[in-house]
């Protein structure tokens, strides 16, 4: 059975956003949504920009939110479906009849528009029949994938398709908020802040946000410099190469502006991050930054040692402490050859797990211990780099909480990890609207799509321009496998299997018995009769997927601004930076506060 339920998007208009239904099955011509979806491009390019300053932006903002929760829910069945259960769950059945015909004649770079946006929205068939076209359904989808989710910076759509993107600080107005001269047209992006009624915010208000008045420090010979008017984060950000391409060497792939102290033992990737996210942290004049879920030390100690700041380093992970001031010692010896070089102070480095149990006042006793500072001085900028699950939510509530937290700069990863409402303590929803939204919507986001929200949407969308959908074809191997350990003991549902090199270039039945090395089950055990039919849809299964990671950045957008609204709850002003590549770093959203 085909589903040919009312399929939901949203639809926009200088005024407001509405939602409306089609029937999927009615047949859409090509004109019809052609003329829609030029009339709503914002809808295509999902930029928009727009300063909060007042009730009533707020309440555009939280409509906004319920919109977006209400799509998640229509779409439910498509983010909580995991892509190995293709055949066992028969999950092409579950997408409208007119869309898989168009589906089966896309070819992958066809899929890769529509997933990155190109423009248009509307690709035409020329690989099909003439009488196949884009039902309007399909189409508005996609565009409403992007109109309820953030934009990153450097995915390239609409108006900036085919030359660098510019990178600066997210845009995060509601459908259909035009601003100044943009109206009409997809604006360009702009610092955004999120601040309690009252409380005026932008770089053209004389009462702005705390962050965007706050000092900017000097670079310590990094390259650093700042703008002579304007938010300091939109001089930071405008400094930056569009591409992080450009930033790093041919040959090695190294952070050119990094210097080579600091790329040792660092990935380009974290390179990128810690020197873009250092900028950031500067501005919000720190006395002290305790990094949470430091890792190995790399970004505390460019922090301590490039911008010269006092650091103190919280990391659960005993092994990663040792580790991280073995390497403090090593910069140190390097250091100490240069002739007349002046070392600053070495990040303090401490085991310690943060949970929900621990109060500010205890977390602020440990820090004073640590640092051997008085309490009554003490004050601190909360820092975590795609810290996991429930630590970022901890963070925020140790900076609204915490009179000694001055600032918190956060960047999340790892979704699924999330504690939510089910659980005692929930790092997810946060703020009382979402919370509400979501009961009032009987929508509780799954483990499933929070996990979505973790893939890198950009690199996917590439690889499948570049020709790489071949590399996509071991999603219907271990679909297929899936299906034949689930026919053959349930109990193997999901189990984890040993992962397979260049798996999707072998026989079906090599690839599974390199697949079940791990378990107590051998490939000659398993009917793989049905593998060849499943196979010859490999093509579906990336389709499919494809529509469900479309819906990545949905999800991730609402747990940003649950964040954002939290925060704005407890009358702090906050923002949103998309600082990294997010080729390079697909989590590349920074949330900011400072208090006043």
């Amino acid at each position: 059975m085909q589903c040919e339920t009312p399929w939901l998007f949203l639809r926009l208009s200088a005024k407001s956003t509405e939602i409306e239904q089609f029937d999927c099955s009615e047949q859409q011509s090509r004109a019809r949504a052609k003329k829609y979806l030029i009339h709503n491009q914002q809808a295509v390019t999902g930029k928009m920009s727009a300063r909060l300053e007042t009730d009533r932006d707020v309440q555009a903002w939280k409509e906004y939110v319920s919109k977006a929760v209400a799509f998640l829910k229509r779409y439910s069945h498509l983010a909580d479906a995991y892509i190995l259960d293709f055949f066992v769950k028969e999950s092409w059945s579950t997408i409208p009849g007119s869309w898989g015909q168009t589906l089966d004649f896309w070819s992958a770079e066809k899929l890769s528009a529509f997933i990155a946006g190109d423009g248009t929205d509307a690709p035409k068939s020329t690989s099909g029949p003439p009488a196949v076209v884009p039902p309007l359904s399909l189409l508005c989808y996609g565009a409403a994938c992007r109109t309820v989710s953030l934009a990153p910076a450097g995915l390239e759509t609409g108006a900036t398709a085919g030359r660098p993107p510019t990178l600066q600080t997210v845009s995060l107005a509601p459908a259909g908020l035009e601003t100044g001269a943009t109206a009409g047209r997809p604006p360009t992006p702009q610092t955004v802040f999120l601040a309690p009624a009252g409380l005026e915010t932008g770089a053209q208000s004389p009462h702005r946000s705390a962050l965007a008045a706050c000092p900017a420090r000097s670079g310590q010979g990094d390259g650093h410099s700042d703008a002579a008017s304007g938010s300091p984060v939109d001089a930071a950000t405008e400094a930056w190469p569009e591409d992080a391409a450009g930033e790093l060497t041919a040959a090695g792939g190294q952070l050119r502006a990094l210097h080579h102290v600091f790329r040792r033992h660092v990935k380009p990737k974290k390179q990128h991050e810690m020197r873009r996210l250092a900028r950031l942290v500067e501005l919000t004049a720190p006395e002290l930054v305790v990094d949470l879920g430091s890792g190995q030390g790399h970004l505390s100690r460019y922090l301590a040692y490039g911008s010269r700041l006092p650091v103190v380093c919280l990391e659960s992970n005993a092994v990663f402490v040792r580790g991280a001031r073995t390497l403090d010692e090593q910069l140190e010896k390097t250091m100490m050859k240069r002739e007349g070089c002046v070392l600053s102070a070495r990040p303090l480095h401490s085991a310690c797990h943060i949970s929900e149990d621990m109060d500010h006042r205890e977390f602020a006793e440990m820090l004073c211990r640590l640092t051997g500072a008085p309490a009554a001085s003490l004050r601190f900028t909360a820092l975590g780099l795609h810290t996991c699950g429930d630590l970022a939510p901890l963070m925020l509530r140790q900076f609204v909480r915490s009179p000694h937290c001055g600032a918190v700069v956060s960047v999340g990863c790892c979704y699924m990890k999330l504690s939510t409402a089910t659980d005692a303590w929930h790092g997810y929803p946060l703020s009382e609207h979402v919370a509400a939204v979501a009961a009032a919507q009987r929508y509780a986001m799954s483990y499933e799509a929070r996990e979505v929200a973790c893939h890198a949407i950009e690199e996917y969308a590439s690889r499948l321009r570049g020709g790489g959908e071949q590399h996509l074809k071991i999603h219907a191997y271990r679909a297929a496998l899936e299906r034949a350990l689930v026919a053959w003991d349930p109990a193997l549902k999901h189990a984890g299997l040993r992962g397979v090199t260049r798996g999707h270039t072998l026989p079906f039945e090599e690839y599974a018995r390199r697949a079940l090395a791990r378990l107590p089950v051998a490939a000659e055990s398993l009917d793989l009769a049905p593998a060849a039919a499943d196979l010859r849809q490999w093509r579906r299964v990336v389709a499919f997927y494809s529509l469900r990671l479309m819906l990545a950045p949905v999800i991730e957008t609402v747990i940003l601004l649950d964040r954002m609204l939290y925060l704005w709850e407890h009358g702090h002003p906050s923002i949103l930076v998309p600082a990294f590549d997010p080729k390079l770093s697909p989590r590349n959203f920074v949330l900011m506060a400072k208090k006043r």
